[in-house]
């Protein structure tokens, strides 16, 4: 589902790689999926917010109302999990 909800976005660029490419992507997208795998064992909440900020593209305020919690709450369960990276890292240690 992740993969599908990215290449939705950037469908016309996509279509222009070449399968090294396409290939350096899916392996990228399924190291972030499988980090956000690991991340919802730990903290479901956390992994729910990362979605929904990173790949849906919501507001900050939009994922506090959405997950029934304040703009600062959101933000505080957010801290340290901003990018790609720091979520892999995150679900690496845990």
């Amino acid at each position: 589902m992740l993969y599908a909800m990215l290449a939705y976005h950037v469908e016309a660029e996509v279509a222009s790689w070449t399968a090294e490419e396409d290939a350096a992507l899916m392996t990228e997208l399924l190291a972030v999926h499988d980090a956000l795998d690991r991340l919802a064992a730990h903290d479901a909440r956390k992994a729910d917010l990362v979605k929904l900020r990173y790949f849906v593209g919501l507001s900050f305020e939009e994922c506090a109302a959405l997950q029934g919690v304040s703009v600062p709450t959101a933000s505080r369960l957010l801290e340290g999990l901003i990018g790609q990276r720091a979520v892999l890292t995150y679900a690496q240690r845990n």
